[in-house]
């Protein structure tokens, strides 16, 4: 494709080979033409847009064909052309579409768009950065400060609650414990549980997932948290670190049998 230039018509034609279990309906069809490598086919920098007022789907970065296939139980047919047999998008969508943003207290944890609508500067704060990200489009580069947000969320005694997320480490120290996803929480009765903190490992490393549990203890409720994508007070000067997919989950306690 990288060949394909204006003024000429390329004909692209294959045989699509549907699952036999897919339910009977009326499907529309869309067209995925994305990088080859694996870290880059499912980014929505890489995927081809047309030209075509309408056709680009935002959200998948598919090309939307206009034609619509519908499905009849039993209905069967040759392939109407000696071309390659093209990929149907069925149970796969892992390998196609962009990551699903995750859902829980934390707002734009994927540090995409413009993440200081959510996400303040602490210290000397960040910087959103494109060449290096663990998903989406963009992460925060942090040299020396962090992104902060206050969460809002319910956690009743015995609940567990997880902090997560990714992050790269160029030069930086090891075993930095101003380098993680850190976390204060405040309980209902007006007292904090400070420091909670995922870590990473420091020194040069590709996004390295860091988490962090801790139960809710008996007679507490936790009402809300500060998290911070933190990287500071490293003697190594030069040292950087990237933060992308941040997240804190919350498992209510198991009731069964009480």
């Amino acid at each position: 494709m990288r060949k394909w230039y204006g003024g000429h018509v390329h004909i692209v034609e294959g045989n699509l080979a549907l699952p036999g279990d897919l339910p009977e309906g009326t499907y529309e069809m869309l067209l995925n033409l994305a990088d080859e490598s694996e870290n880059l086919r499912t980014d929505l920098n890489f995927k081809v847009k047309v030209a075509n007022m309408g056709l680009n789907d935002e959200a998948t970065g598919m090309i939307d064909l206009q034609y619509s296939v519908t499905v009849a139980t039993g209905e069967s047919s040759a392939p109407s052309n000696s071309g390659p047999d093209v990929l149907v998008v069925c149970g796969m969508e892992q390998d196609v579409l962009p990551p699903v943003a995750p859902t829980g207290p934390v707002k734009n944890g994927g540090f995409e768009g413009s993440p200081e609508a959510d996400w303040s500067s602490y210290m000397n704060g960040y910087t959103v950065d494109h060449a290096f990200k663990h998903s989406g489009a963009q992460s925060i580069k942090i040299t020396d400060g962090g992104a902060r947000q206050s969460v809002s969320l319910h956690a009743e005694a015995g609940s567990q609650v997880t902090i997560k997320g990714y992050s790269k480490a160029v030069g930086t120290s090891t075993g930095l414990w101003d380098y993680g996803i850190y976390a204060d929480i405040s309980y209902a009765d007006g007292n904090h549980l400070w420091g909670q903190i995922a870590t990473f490992p420091g020194g040069n490393h590709d996004f390295t997932l860091g988490q962090k549990t801790f139960i809710v203890p008996s007679g507490k409720t936790v009402t809300g948290m500060t998290v911070y994508a933190m990287y500071r007070n490293d003697p190594i000067a030069d040292g950087v670190a990237y933060f992308d997919d941040v997240e804190v989950n919350v498992e209510a306690p198991n009731t069964e049998g009480q």
